[in-house]
């Protein structure tokens, strides 16, 4: 019964791990003002705050999780738009960058769909065919797998939001592990649960 529970978890490590091995581009430039994924959050405060930002302040999620989000854009290649309101958000992960968003309020669907046909046309452009696409509820998903990057763009009828994420992989892979592990606190030794956390 324990192993039919950590299938999905697992299935999911292990999908965040092995993506897409054969992607051309494994380093591209994600992010602007020379942020990277990985570097403490009080460097990226730092960067922020001299690329004209002001104080930077952070709001914490968890323990382990922490935010910055700020007006306008932080990913490179997307900028604030006029007619939308434009927020970024980046995420840490035991004080590591793990992701950055770029989120639309295009507030109606023609600035909605002006927005996801420009975004979608650059990244095919820049990263070819997205690797899948998936229409869920009224929110349609388009995935680039990067090497060790994931990037995916999410169109928001409903809402009329438009988002794109940046995933660093690695860090995304260890933040799974390590709920995956919390879960299992208190549970019964199992030989072959044991295998796969370690």
């Amino acid at each position: 019964m324990l192993i039919n529970n950590l299938s999905i978890p697992i299935a999911i490590i292990f999908l965040l791990i092995f993506t897409n091995a054969g992607t051309a581009e494994t380093n591209p430039k994600l992010l602007k003002y020379g942020l990277e994924f990985g570097i403490e959050k009080k460097d990226a405060k730092k960067i922020l705050e001299n690329a004209g930002y002001g104080k930077v302040e952070d709001v914490s999620d968890s323990k382990d999780i922490d935010n910055i989000v700020l007006e306008g854009s932080v990913v490179e290649g997307v900028e604030a738009v006029e007619d939308a309101d434009t927020q970024s958000e980046l995420e840490f992960f035991e004080d590591e960058l793990m992701s950055a968003k770029v989120s639309y309020n295009a507030g109606d669907v023609p600035l909605l769909k002006q927005l996801e046909n420009k975004y979608l046309r650059e990244l095919m452009n820049k990263y070819g065919e997205p690797g899948g696409k998936e229409d869920v509820m009224g929110i349609t998903s388009w995935m680039w797998e990067l090497g060790q990057y994931k990037i995916l763009l999410n169109s928001n009828s409903r809402k009329k939001r438009l988002g794109l994420s940046c995933l660093y992989l690695p860090l995304v892979a260890k933040k799974s592990e390590k709920e995956l592990k919390n879960k299992l606190k208190g549970k019964p030794y199992d030989v072959v649960n044991d295998k796969l956390l370690k």
